[in-house]
């Protein structure tokens, strides 16, 4: 279930699409959102993978050491 929910472009048609997104952790602390939720009013589907590539913010990573 989605955190909070977007109004995004429809990578499909291009109409207005519904992108639910969940928080991403890393080490405990917030580093960005990932979508887990599509709605097209078109009635497009988004594969997973389509989706966080179509939405997906990369999440940010700390130099180890």
């Amino acid at each position: 279930m989605s955190e909070h929910v977007t109004w995004e472009v429809c990578v499909r048609c291009g109409l207005v699409a519904a992108v639910g997104w969940v928080p991403v952790r890393l080490r405990g602390a917030r580093a960005g959102s990932r979508p887990v939720e599509f709605d097209c009013r078109a009635g497009c589907e988004v594969g997973a993978g389509e989706l966080i590539e179509a939405y997906g913010v990369p999440v940010r990573r700390t130099p180890a050491g």
